[in-house]
């Protein structure tokens, strides 16, 4: 088993899939492509909304800027 540098990017996925096209493999890469649209898509929204949370100010504007930061710095979610 080699070591694993995180995050897993696309072309070491891929070669997970070529390398082990058993079944249950390709349904964990199907799995993580699902998590990662989800990430990606989430990060699209909260830069959405973001300038509207400014304007309304107080919690609203902390949780959805602690989030964002989160996502921004998830390559997963580029």
């Amino acid at each position: 088993m080699t070591s694993a540098s995180f995050p897993l990017l696309l072309p070491r996925l891929k070669a997970l899939a070529k390398s082990n096209p058993s079944s249950e493999v390709l349904e964990l890469l199907w799995e993580v492509r699902r998590l990662r649209t989800l990430l990606r898509m989430d990060r699209l929204e909260i830069e959405a909304i973001l300038p509207v949370a400014l304007v309304v100010g107080g919690g609203i504007h902390a949780g959805i800027e602690k989030m964002h930061v989160r996502l921004k710095n998830e390559s997963a979610a580029e």
